[in-house]
């Protein structure tokens, strides 16, 4: 081989190093940037709410008509609304919307864990008092958290579906908040005023979701919209099912790209980079 040839085939090689040191760099930072993506706010107490802590908490707890789960044989004694509101503020749930919510936390596991451990002292609270009446706010909010239950923490068709599209839920649980309706909505309207209020809900997390995940993850949005909020109000409101137009909503190939950990994406372009280089320079 004359020196011509072996400098061409050493320029060739150092680039492919070059380039090959290059891509694995890049790769290896972003590996840890996915591993903080899927860590960051592990926990359901830094993200939403305090669970079992605080003084708020404890404020909340003062004044229960028993211990939470001593059983009383025959309860005379109405259940304190305080010590319900205490468990509903531990994920902090205070209205239908603020159930929707917690549904787009990125931790499906720990939440469903966090909702089970809620359930179980809410349970064993009631036993111990008279309950409220099945159409006050609380109870009908604990209803709903128990359908949020249901859908997303007991294995079934819609809670695989519900977790392929939940990196991109959790993508939009800022612009969700936008979404909620006036305060108390579900208590001062007469039936048509709150239907108007419930269609303009659902509407809004039906096109959010469109635009940002695809036409499928908002009607699977949708119905867990509908199912949560139909357990809390007591009118049966017509329409809800007619899904709004959304022109520019994301096609389902872009959307399961972009549910996807964004260095997933970077990833794959410098693998395609990589390809496409080294296939000229061997070419060259």
């Amino acid at each position: 081989m004359d020196l011509e040839g072996f400098g061409k085939n050493s320029v060739k090689i150092l680039g492919l190093l070059f380039v090959i040191t290059t891509v694995l760099t890049a790769t290896h930072s972003q590996d840890e940037i996915i591993k903080l993506y899927t860590s960051e706010d592990d926990t359901y107490d830094e993200e939403y709410a305090s669970i079992n802590g605080g003084e708020d908490d404890k404020n909340l707890r003062e004044g229960a008509s028993e211990p939470v789960g001593e059983r009383s044989a025959h309860p005379t004694t109405k259940c304190d609304e305080n010590q319900l509101m205490a468990f509903l503020a531990e994920l902090q749930v205070i209205n239908p919307e603020s159930l929707l919510l917690i549904a787009s936390y990125k931790d499906l596991e720990n939440l469903c864990r966090r909702i089970a451990g809620n359930l179980d002292s809410i349970d064993s609270f009631i036993q111990t008092c008279v309950p409220l009446p099945q159409d006050h706010l609380y109870m009908q909010l604990i209803a709903g958290l128990r359908i949020l239950s249901t859908k997303l923490c007991v294995e079934s068709n819609y809670q695989k579906s519900y977790r392929n599209y939940l990196t991109c839920f959790h993508e939009l649980h800022a612009e969700y908040t936008d979404c909620a309706g006036p305060a108390d909505w579900t208590e001062n309207m007469d039936r048509s005023e709150l239907c108007k209020e419930y269609k303009l809900i659902s509407d809004c997390y039906y096109t959010k979701t469109a635009m940002l995940c695809g036409i499928k993850a908002a009607e699977i949005m949708k119905e867990l919209v509908v199912e949560v909020v139909d357990r809390i109000i007591d009118a049966k409101c017509p329409n809800l099912q007619n899904n709004p137009v959304v022109l520019n909503a994301m096609s389902e190939k872009a959307s399961s790209y972009a549910s996807l950990p964004k260095c997933f994406g970077r990833n794959l372009s410098l693998t395609i980079f990589t390809i496409t280089t080294v296939v000229t320079l061997l070419l060259s």
